[in-house]
């Protein structure tokens, strides 16, 4: 891939001015331009103002109480799945139905064993009564 004037702005975007960020398969293809265009000098410059802004940018002290109201506000943010809404409700159901039918078919089975060794246990005996 040709780095071309279009897609180094693109990495200034993403990146930065700082080539040690930049994607590894396109740096030299980027610095290569940078030493040749006055355009993606001009762009460079644009990118280390808006680095520089950045970095002097302070994180601004929130209070545990506007922590939590804008966290309240965002959508599904921290409402872990809640029994009262209709996802709830279904993955209960959901969960009713599959613990229906394994237990089910554990009784089925279960009747069934017991049904063949009563027979086995009945012809054992008739056996024994014929035979004698």
């Amino acid at each position: 891939m040709t780095v071309g004037l279009k897609r180094f702005k693109q990495i200034m975007d993403a990146y930065g001015a700082d080539p040690t960020r930049w994607p590894e398969a396109e740096r030299a293809e980027a610095e290569a331009l940078l030493a040749t265009s006055s355009d993606a000098r001009q762009m460079r410059d644009e990118a280390e103002l808006l680095d520089a802004w950045l970095d002097a940018a302070t994180t601004p002290d929130v209070s545990e109480l506007t922590s939590r109201r804008i966290l309240k506000q965002a959508p599904g943010s921290t409402r872990m799945l809640s029994w009262g809404s209709g996802a709830g409700w279904a993955a209960a159901a959901a969960a009713g139905v599959v613990l229906g039918l394994s237990l089910g078919n554990q009784f089925q089975l279960s009747s069934q064993a017991d049904d063949g060794l009563e027979q086995a246990m009945t012809w054992s005996v008739d056996e024994a009564e014929y035979f004698g």
